[in-house]
């Protein structure tokens, strides 16, 4: 049996905390990369007059240095007093746009970024920065637009094949979010990570005997990734291989949480009989703290599904 639609789907994943990576509905952080800079960690600590004979390239070091340590206020000063010195660089307006990022600030991160393009019409961090800003704020055709434009400077970037498709899958568009995961899996043969967004996305479209080898694929890669760990056994079960599905559970999370989950995604696709008895499991594994279990039995409407179980 099939579950009925997507938002189905997305219901059974948040409600087992097992949403994959691209497709996840949690918020990830922008990928705004920079390039790795030494940092004195005794910056904060200078002198208003040391500071101001700092040079802008200096105030960019000490500024991105800031950023990779997690001190966007520090970032900040820096930024803005190499700005203050060199009105309309380009490295300082992009290393701002990241502190406000982090701030939360995505207008101002926005407009920013949109200064790097008035004067480098083609600066590909900029370019890359708003399209993945504005699939946060779920302008998907400014998205595109942004990150069409930065394509065009590197067609083969997996970042950018990433967050293209995490664009489309977001406005429902699947196929085409797939062509774009599948380009990035083609191109980064050793990514678990690609296989996990690749795999997920075909569990959205209810591919999931074409989602399996694709996660099998990513734990070769990486054998204790507990992410994909989770999205195969999700991908087993969703298809009727129940038990495969218990056995991946059961080693990413233990036995009462494995019964648990099992028990959900049997109980959503319509197994009463089975859903009850795995969830009976996990409170028999867990009978004194695994509260989930019992609530997700009271949600069973006791009747016997047609057919065999998946047990039997």
């Amino acid at each position: 049996m099939r579950l009925k639609n997507l938002s189905l789907l997305v219901l059974v994943l948040l409600c087992l905390g097992l949403v994959g990576c691209a497709s996840s509905t949690t918020k990830r952080p922008l990928p705004l990369s920079t390039e790795s800079r030494d940092f004195d960690p005794g910056v904060d600590a200078d002198s208003a007059e040391r500071l101001e004979k700092l040079t802008p390239a200096a105030h960019l070091e000490r500024g991105y240095g800031a950023l990779a340590q997690g001190n966007p206020p520090i970032a900040r000063l820096h930024f803005a007093m190499a700005l203050a010195k060199e009105p309309g660089l380009t490295e300082a307006y992009l290393g701002m746009g990241q502190v406000l990022v982090r701030e939360g600030n995505l207008s101002g991160a926005a407009t920013s970024f949109a200064r790097v393009l008035e004067q480098d019409a083609g600066n590909l961090r900029a370019l890359a920065a708003l399209g993945t800003l504005y699939r946060y704020e779920s302008r998907y055709d400014d998205a595109l637009t942004y990150l069409h434009r930065a394509r065009e400077l590197q067609p083969h970037n997996p970042s950018l094949l990433t967050e293209l498709a995490m664009v489309h899958e977001r406005r429902g568009e699947q196929e085409q979010a797939q062509d774009y995961f599948e380009q990035v899996a083609q191109l980064t043969p050793r990514s678990a990570e690609a296989c996990n967004n690749l795999g997920f996305n075909l569990l959205l479209q209810e591919k999931y005997v074409e989602a399996v080898p694709v996660f099998e694929q990513g734990l070769r890669l990486d054998p204790d990734n507990r992410l994909l760990m989770n999205n195969l056994a999700l991908a087993y079960a969703l298809h009727g291989d129940a038990r495969r599905a218990l056995n991946l559970f059961e080693t990413s999370m233990g036995r009462a949480a494995a019964y648990n989950n099992l028990g959900y995604l049997l109980m959503v696709q319509g197994f009463y009989r089975d859903a009850e008895m795995a969830l009976n499991r996990a409170l028999e594994a867990n009978p004194r703290f695994y509260v989930r279990a019992r609530q997700n039995l009271d949600q069973i409407q006791f009747r016997e599904n047609e057919g065999r179980g998946l047990f039997d």
